[in-house]
């Protein structure tokens, strides 16, 4: 009996050890997704803002891991709530409906949206291709182009039938005639008047000084109509902030928070979602979409980056959000993770990680 006591005793002792040392030789997998600057993957490896603050979390928290790269952030959060992974990390905002699918370590960044658009220090020639393509697909402009159209082929017919047995400068077959009449009823309208053609009986006298007074103001409010549009156009298309979004092409990423909060507040806007940031940006440069509405630190370090002289941000810094490290719900490795996250802020380390890759980047 007194055997089989010290035996139970060197097991449970045995036991305790590996329980003791479970988390330090425990592989962790860590899901990263691309996004500057907080994971950045070159030739297969990560690195980072995001990366480096793991790194030195591991360290204390007796953590050896192994990485895991995803394209999207669908991918990443899907990861954590099948609980194929032990964490994630990259940009990560902690919101009521992702906290009640998995679980989030202390914030470690604060962090908004931010609205990019595309610089305006372009050519002449594309400023003016700009300006052209917004007049000709603009709808007021074609229900004018339409309605003066319509004037001048009613008047060409009217003046036509009154001239043509009696004035040979309108033919009497009808498609001459017409053609003959549609250029007299142009030049009159527009008050350039070549005198080729000008009408020789009374009524068509009378009918031309109404043309001239009905087709002139006709003519003026046609040119209202295009120099509406044209500042109209140079109006709308300076996007200033996150109020002035509706009515345009805004690109944002598939299951972010900039999504929702897009579809929730600018319902006058067409977003077009993405699974990655990075087509947005290249879209936006191309002229496919007019702003990218994202989380500002990428944002602001895309344009002050790869996107500099290309892109600018424009508005302030809105809907305030705060990044955390996905767990899976109920994971035994929150504690650890928030215990070895507030040892590295208290001691210094996050203010350096921090100056490293911010430092360049004025987060507003």
């Amino acid at each position: 009996m007194f055997y089989c006591l010290i035996l139970l005793a060197i097991l449970g002792v045995n036991q305790l050890a590996v329980a003791q040392t479970s988390d330090v030789d425990k592989q962790i997998v860590v899901l990263v997704k691309p996004i500057s600057p907080f994971v950045i993957i070159e030739h297969g490896n990560p690195s980072g803002f995001s990366i480096d603050l793991w790194r030195e979390l591991a360290v204390r928290a007796n953590f050896k891991t192994t990485y895991q790269i995803v394209d999207t952030l669908a991918e990443l959060l899907d990861g954590i709530e099948n609980d194929s992974a032990d964490a994630a990390i990259a940009a990560v905002t902690i919101t009521r409906g992702r906290e009640a699918k998995m679980d989030f370590s202390h914030s470690y960044f604060h962090s908004g949206l931010q609205v990019l658009v595309r610089s305006s220090e372009t050519g002449i020639a594309t400023q003016v291709l700009e300006v052209i393509g917004s007049i000709l697909t603009s709808q007021k402009f074609i229900a004018a182009i339409f309605s003066l159209f319509i004037m001048l082929i009613v008047a060409a017919h009217i003046i036509w039938l009154l001239e043509r047995r009696r004035n040979k400068q309108f033919a009497k077959s009808y498609w001459s005639g017409i053609w003959d009449s549609l250029w007299w009823s142009l030049v009159t309208v527009t008050t350039v008047g070549y005198g080729d053609k000008t009408p020789r009986t009374h009524r068509g006298r009378a009918f031309a000084i109404i043309w001239i007074i009905f087709g002139y103001l006709g003519f003026v409010w046609f040119t209202a109509i295009v120099s509406s549009t044209v500042t109209v156009s140079r109006l709308t298309s300076s996007i200033t902030g996150p109020d002035s979004l509706a009515g345009h092409r805004v690109g944002t990423v598939r299951r972010s928070t900039s999504a929702a909060w897009l579809s929730e507040n600018v319902p006058g806007a067409r977003i077009l979602l993405y699974n990655v940031v990075d087509k947005a940006y290249d879209d936006l440069i191309e002229g496919e979409i007019d702003a990218v509405v994202y989380d500002a630190p990428s944002v602001l370090y895309f344009s002050s980056h790869r996107g500099k002289s290309l892109t600018h941000p424009v508005g302030p810094v809105f809907h305030k959000e705060e990044y955390g490290i996905a767990i899976p719900e109920g994971s035994p490795l929150v504690e650890k993770i928030n215990q070895a996250l507030l040892g590295l802020i208290e001691d210094g380390t996050y203010t350096q990680l921090y100056q490293k890759w911010f430092e360049s980047v004025s987060l507003k």
